[in-house]
């Protein structure tokens, strides 16, 4: 029997070939720069996310940004790479430390948190939106159903 998340996969691979007037991801990156970003973090990543980078790098969900990893020197990056975003967050606005900046919108954003883990060391994606800054609700258990969740957001604007 599949594993749950191996199903999420499937379904986040079938959607981005389905629609991609919607979806549009860039490259995977590589093992190498995966890497790198947790150590310029501090932070390990869960599966989900780690897959997410490795498969399509980062990209956009129906015009929205989903940080992710551009391949390039973190001092020169900007734009949706989590590093770049997040440690300017960080800075800007004091975000704990736990925090990874997946979407920053005016009206809401979106973190990975890392200081909450499950049994398959995935975390949860939390939501922050304007007008109660500071406190933050989970969105989603894991990365891979949060893609899933603003996939299906932006795909139910169409109809």
């Amino acid at each position: 029997m599949p594993n749950p998340i191996d199903r999420l996969y499937d379904e986040v691979d079938r959607l981005v070939q389905k629609h991609p007037e919607v979806i549009s991801f860039v490259e995977g990156i590589s093992e190498d720069w995966v890497r790198k970003a947790e150590l310029a973090l501090s932070l390990r990543f869960p599966p989900s996310f780690r897959w997410y980078l490795l498969n399509y790098g980062g990209g956009t969900i129906g015009g929205e940004e989903i940080n992710g990893l551009l391949g390039v020197d973190f001092d020169d990056a900007c734009g949706p790479d989590i590093v770049f975003n997040t440690l300017v967050e960080r800075r800007q606005f004091d975000i704990p430390h736990c925090l990874i900046s997946l979407v920053n919108h005016e009206d809401e954003m979106f973190y990975l948190d890392t200081s909450v883990k499950d049994e398959n060391n995935e975390n949860p994606v939390v939501r922050e939106q304007a007008e109660t800054l500071g406190s933050r609700d989970r969105y989603a258990d894991n990365f891979a159903r949060f893609l899933l969740k603003r996939i299906e957001f932006h795909l139910s604007a169409l109809t």
